[in-house]
């Protein structure tokens, strides 16, 4: 497997040394994060700085942690990305010190 990557940022993403830097699991899943930002780059673009600036903060309906026994207390949260030709796009959190992992 891959060792963990830091995720492609969106082209027009103003990078700030106090925002938090969001990892991917691996390459692959940076892979498909990049396809994603080619389908859907406004909606990535706010789903990447909401993750870099506020990534605790939920949004009704879109941003929440997971209550599955199995993510419990874990730190895993979700976020709902709407996607052309789909309703949405389940993207996994798990909030460590400083980054986050989308899983």
């Amino acid at each position: 497997m891959s060792p963990i990557v830091e995720l492609s940022q969106p082209k027009d993403y103003a990078d700030n040394d106090n925002d938090w830097t969001v990892l991917a699991n691996n390459s692959r899943v940076n892979k498909a994060w990049e396809a994603l930002m080619e389908q859907a780059s406004e909606n990535t673009q706010r789903c990447y700085e909401h993750l870099r600036m506020q990534q605790m903060q939920r949004i009704r309906g879109r941003v929440f942690p997971l209550k599955h026994k199995k993510y419990k207390d874990r730190g895993v949260w979700e976020y709902e990305l709407p996607v052309e030709n789909t309703s949405f796009m389940c993207l996994g959190l798990k909030i460590e010190l400083c980054s986050f992992i989308m899983l």
